[in-house]
């Protein structure tokens, strides 16, 4: 029994020395409770507003962040040319309203000028030319195709030139 107790004794002894030195080694900050085991960790579902793929990751697995740091960035490419198509999209809209503020150019406005007219007179030859067919319709009611091959004389690539110039 003597042999027993001495045994327990230096365990008991060997037990402490080990638990002391493993104590004191470590420097301990006021305030931290230090254990040992596995930590489990929230995790959250995160996006962007926009689409796009990943260019860059900001922070790893186990690093610590805090609210407001960026996480990861985006590839901006295809954003910019969106951007920059939308800004050339307004820089045209605001050169045609200048232009529709501005008003027409003195040119256009007599260019139009001179097609209405022509298709003024157009049309009274071509009024003329149908009183004209339809009195000798009257006139010879015997051959009318004939008579009307007689009095339409009005070309029709006349009437396509005004479509043209305009």
């Amino acid at each position: 029994m003597r042999k027993t107790l001495l045994v327990l004794g230096i365990l008991l002894v060997v037990g402490l020395g080990v638990f002391l030195l493993s104590y004191l080694r470590e420097p301990r900050e006021e305030g931290v409770l230090a254990l040992s085991g596995n930590v489990e960790v929230t995790e959250y579902d995160m996006g962007f507003k926009f689409s796009g793929r990943v260019e860059k990751l900001f922070t790893d697995e186990s690093l610590k962040v805090t609210k407001g740091d960026p996480l990861a960035a985006l590839d901006s490419a295809e954003l910019e040319s969106q951007v920059s198509q939308a800004r050339a999209y307004v820089k045209e809209a605001e050169v045609r309203l200048k232009e529709l503020k501005a008003g027409s150019r003195p040119q256009e406005i007599e260019q139009a000028r001179a097609n209405l007219r022509f298709v003024e007179a157009e049309l009274e030859k071509v009024r003329k030319d149908f009183e004209r067919a339809e009195r000798l319709f009257r006139q010879d009611a015997r051959f009318p195709s004939l008579t009307l091959q007689r009095a339409c004389t009005t070309p029709v690539s006349h009437s396509k030139r005004v479509h043209r110039n305009s």
